[in-house]
C-alpha cells in the first residue's frame, strides 16, 4: 500500500448510492468496503483542511451518522467531534491494512456507545 496521495485523482467513493440500497450503514462497513485507493485518498483529504474536496469528508461524516440513526447536527462543534473520529477511524482502517493492529469494524460507531468498546487493538509483535 505505498500509493499516494492525489488530490486531482479523487475518486469520492459513491455512498449516496450504498445508502438508496440500504439506508442503515455502519461506520465499519463503509471502512471495510473502500478500497485501498479510496482509503488513501480519504486520509490525504483529511490531512489537508485546505483540500476543495475536505468539504466531501463532512458530507461522508454526517452521512454515516444519519445512516446510523443520529440526527444530522449543525453545531459547529458537534461537527468537528464527529469528523475527528471520522479521521481517526480512516487512520485505524489504514493501520489495520498495513498489518500493523487489529480493527474491530463492527464497534466503530458515532453514537455515544462507542467510548465504552474496542475498536483498535496493538498487534504483538
Amino acid at each position: 500500500m505505498d500509493m499516494e496521495y492525489d488530490e486531482n485523482e479523487f475518486n469520492g467513493y459513491n455512498i449516496n448510492a450504498d445508502l438508496m440500497h440500504n439506508p442503515y450503514m455502519t461506520v465499519g462497513d463503509f471502512m471495510r468496503d473502500l478500497t485501498d485507493e479510496d482509503l488513501i485518498t480519504l486520509t490525504g483529504v483529511a490531512d489537508d483542511e485546505d483540500s476543495p474536496k475536505y468539504e466531501d469528508l463532512i458530507l461522508i461524516t454526517q452521512m454515516l451518522c444519519s445512516a446510523e440513526g443520529l440526527e444530522n447536527s449543525f453545531d459547529l462543534e458537534e461537527i468537528q467531534n464527529r469528523m475527528s473520529q471520522f479521521i481517526m477511524l480512516l487512520t485505524c482502517e489504514q493501520l489495520a491494512r498495513k498489518g500493523m493492529v487489529k480493527i474491530y469494524r463492527e464497534n466503530m460507531s458515532f453514537g455515544p456507545d462507542m467510548e465504552n468498546k474496542i475498536v483498535v487493538e496493538k498487534l504483538e509483535d
